[in-house]
C-alpha cells in the first residue's frame, strides 16, 4: 500500500519524506498537525502497509455514519486531485466521535482512527499517519512536469511563514490538497495554486533569470517579490518555478543554450511557445492542477504565449504593478501579469497582484465604448496578411482563422452597444502624427524597443554579474547565450545620447495614442483597440525563424510596452493545419488583443 523514501533538505538540515501509495508519490511535509491514539487496529494497517498508513481525516462530526462518508467522498473526488480512495484506508475522527463501522458504500472497510484529545483538529482531505508515533501528516502529490515548464518545484516551510525550499525531484512538481484551505474575505485565493517565472524573487529559493551564470553566483533571496508576498496573504499557494529566457530576452527554442525552452502542449507539441514568459505559459495550458502563473512582460512575453497555446494572459498598465523582486530589463517598460485558463481567475488575481496606490478608480457612470478596428491596407498581398484585420471584402491566407474573429467582434460590439470603427493605423498615423516625428511608424518606434532594452541591460545588472562571476571564477567571463550577448554587445556600443532619444521617441508615440488613437474626448466613452494575436499558424520550434538580431518595425506589442496600456490576450477558438511532425490533421488556436488606456495615474 506505501513505501516511503527520504531526501536530504540542505536549507532546513531536515530529510523529507516521499512515499508512495498506490503508484503515486507524495511528500510529506516536515511538520505533524495532529496525533492519534495508537491502538491495534494501527498496528495492523501499518504492518501490511509500511511505515504511513494512508487516511483521511473528517470533519468533526458527533457521529460519523455511512451517508455522511459517503457524502464526502464524493465531494473530495469532485474538488480535490490529490485525494483518492487509496486514502479511505483510515478514518481519522475527533476524540470521542462515534462513528458507523460498517461503511461499506464507499467501497472498503475503513479503520476508524482517534485523534488524542490535546491533538488539533486538522482541516478534512488526505493525510499519512506515521505507524511508531501516531503523529499525522500532510501531503502533497507529484505530478509530472512533461513540458518541461518547471525550473523546479517548491514547497512552502512550516516556520517560518512565507519561506520556500526545492522540494529535490526533477521534473516533478508537489501539490497539497485543495481541501486543505478554506475561502475567506480575507483570503479569497485560498488554495488556488500558482507558480511564478524565475524572474520573481521566493524566499528561500535562488532567482535564475535563465542564466546557469546567475544561478552560481548568487544565493538563496532572503524575501518574497511583493506580487508573490501579496498573493501569499490572499492564500494562494505557490508550488514552483517556472523556465525563463534568459535575462527575460525573447529567442527562438533552438536558441535555448543553458536550458531546454518548455514544449508548447498545443497542436503537434512541437509548436514554438514564444516569448520569455514560455514557462509560465506552458504550465498553464498544459497542467490542469495549477490554477494561474505569474510571467513578466518587457516587450511581449505575456501576450505572445498567450496567444500561441490558446490560454487568457495579461500586460496590466506598466506603472500598476509592483515590480520589487523582479528582475528588472528596463523600468521604463517592465510589468508582471498573470496567465489563466479562466476569465474569473484573471480577474480575481490581478486585483490582487495591483499596487492600489497606483489604481485610477473609474467614475460611477454608465460608460460608453468606441471599438477600434484596424485594418490592412487595400489590395494587400494574400501571403501578407497575419497582423491586422482583412480590408473589408478582402480575405487572405488566414480567412479560417479570420471568420472566427469576425464572430467574435460581433458577438462584442453587440455586448458594448457599439459598432466597430474601422480605419488603418498607418494612414492615421501619417494624417495625425506629432510634430517633429517620422513620416512612417515603422521608422518612428521600430528601434526604440531594443535601444531601451539593451542599453538598460548593460549598464544596470551585467556589469555587476560579469565582475561577481569572474571573481568567483578565476576572472573568467560569464556564459551567455549567443543571440542574448549579441544584443548586449549592441546595448553597450550606444552613446547616451542615443538612450535619451529612444525615450524622447517612446514619449511623443505615447502623447500620440493618448491624444488620438485612445483619445476620449468624452469623459463616459472608452476607447477599446482590439486586433489578432494569433492566427493558429504553425511556427516549428526546431526551426529559426529570427534572420536578424531585431525586429525593426512598428510592433503590435508597443501599445502596451511604449505607451503603458493594458494588453489582454483572448483565446477565442482553433483552426485545423496538417503537422510536418505528426503528419495528420492539429489543431492551432486563435487569439485577439484587447487594449485601452492605461489604468493608472500618471
Amino acid at each position: 500500500m506505501a513505501e516511503a523514501q527520504t531526501s536530504h533538505t540542505a536549507k532546513s538540515g531536515c530529510y523529507n519524506v516521499n512515499v508512495r501509495i498506490e503508484g503515486h508519490w507524495f511528500l510529506i511535509q516536515l511538520s505533524a498537525v495532529g496525533r492519534i491514539k495508537l491502538t491495534s487496529e494501527a498496528a495492523g494497517i501499518a504492518v501490511s502497509g509500511g511505515d504511513y498508513i494512508p487516511a483521511t481525516v473528517l470533519p468533526a462530526f458527533d457521529c460519523v455514519t455511512e451517508d455522511i462518508v459517503e457524502h464526502l467522498v464524493q465531494d473530495f473526488e469532485l474538488r480535490d486531485d490529490v485525494w483518492s480512495r487509496s486514502f479511505l484506508a483510515a478514518l481519522v475522527v475527533p476524540a470521542g466521535s462515534v462513528a458507523d463501522r460498517g461503511l461499506v458504500n464507499v467501497g472498503v472497510q475503513p479503520t476508524i482512527l482517534h485523534l488524542l484529545p490535546e491533538s488539533d483538529q486538522p482541516r478534512p482531505g488526505p493525510y499519512v499517519i506515521h505507524r511508531f508515533t501516531g503523529r499525522v501528516f500532510a501531503i502533497s502529490k507529484f505530478f509530472p512536469d512533461t513540458q518541461k515548464a518547471f525550473c523546479y518545484g517548491v514547497t512552502e516551510l512550516s516556520e517560518p511563514k512565507g519561506i520556500f525550499e526545492s522540494t529535490l525531484i526533477s521534473d516533478y512538481v508537489a501539490v497539497p490538497s485543495r481541501l486543505y484551505y478554506q475561502k475567506s474575505a480575507e483570503q479569497p485565493l485560498a488554495g488556488e495554486r500558482y507558480a511564478v517565472k524565475d524572474l520573481i524573487d521566493v524566499a528561500g529559493c535562488k532567482t535564475g533569470c535563465g542564466s546557469a551564470a546567475w544561478l552560481s553566483v548568487y544565493p538563496p533571496l532572503s524575501e518574497n517579490a511583493a506580487v508573490v508576498k501579496q498573493l501569499l496573504d490572499a492564500g494562494a499557494v505557490l508550488v514552483g518555478k517556472t523556465r525563463s529566457g534568459q535575462f527575460a530576452e525573447g529567442a527562438d527554442p533552438v536558441q535555448w543554450v543553458d536550458y531546454q525552452c518548455p514544449f508548447n502542449p498545443r497542436g503537434d507539441g512541437y509548436q514554438d511557445p514564444s516569448g520569455s514568459s514560455t514557462g509560465s505559459a506552458v504550465a498553464i495550458g498544459a497542467y490542469t492542477w495549477l490554477d494561474f502563473t505569474l510571467g513578466t512582460d518587457t516587450g511581449g512575453s505575456m501576450r505572445a504565449p498567450a496567444g500561441l497555446i490558446g490560454i487568457y494572459g495579461t500586460r496590466p498598465s506598466t506603472a500598476l504593478t509592483n515590480t520589487s523582486g523582479v528582475f528588472p530589463v528596463t523600468p521604463l517598460l517592465d510589468t508582471v501579469g498573470v496567465f489563466a485558463r479562466k476569465v474569473s481567475t484573471i480577474c480575481e488575481v490581478g486585483m490582487r497582484i495591483i499596487s492600489p496606490s497606483t489604481f485610477l478608480p473609474q467614475p460611477n457612470i454608465k460608460p460608453r465604448y468606441r471599438l477600434l478596428y484596424p485594418v490592412r491596407p487595400a489590395g494587400t498581398p494574400s501571403t501578407n496578411t497575419y497582423r491586422w484585420f482583412p480590408y473589408p471584402g478582402e480575405q487572405g491566407e488566414a480567412a479560417a482563422a479570420e471568420n472566427h474573429m469576425e464572430k467574435f467582434v460581433q458577438e462584442l460590439e453587440a455586448y458594448l452597444g457599439c459598432q466597430r470603427h474601422v480605419f488603418n493605423l498607418n494612414e492615421l498615423w501619417e494624417k495625425t502624427k506629432p510634430d517633429g516625428s517620422l513620416s512612417s511608424l515603422d521608422e518612428a518606434t521600430g528601434m526604440i524597443y531594443s535601444i531601451l532594452t539593451t542599453y538598460s541591460q548593460v549598464h544596470d545588472k551585467m556589469p555587476k554579474l560579469i565582475s561577481d562571476y569572474g571573481r568567483q571564477n578565476d576572472g573568467r567571463y560569464p556564459p551567455i547565450d549567443p543571440v542574448v550577448l549579441a544584443r548586449q554587445e549592441f546595448g553597450r556600443k550606444l552613446p547616451k545620447e542615443k538612450f535619451d532619444a529612444a525615450v524622447e521617441a517612446k514619449d511623443m508615440f505615447t502623447r500620440w495614442v493618448d491624444e488620438v488613437l485612445l483619445a476620449r474626448n468624452d469623459s463616459d466613452v472608452i476607447p477599446i483597440l482590439i486586433f489578432p494575436q494569433s492566427f493558429g499558424k504553425p511556427k516549428y520550434r526546431g526551426n529559426p525563424t529570427t534572420p536578424v538580431l531585431f525586429w525593426d518595425k512598428f510592433s503590435t506589442y508597443a501599445f502596451g510596452y511604449l505607451c503603458g496600456c493594458p494588453d489582454y490576450t483572448i483565446p477565442i477558438g482553433e483552426v485545423p493545419y496538417l503537422s510536418a511532425i505528426t503528419r495528420k490533421e492539429e489543431f492551432l488556436p486563435i487569439s485577439l488583443s484587447i487594449v485601452s488606456r492605461p489604468g493608472y495615474v500618471s
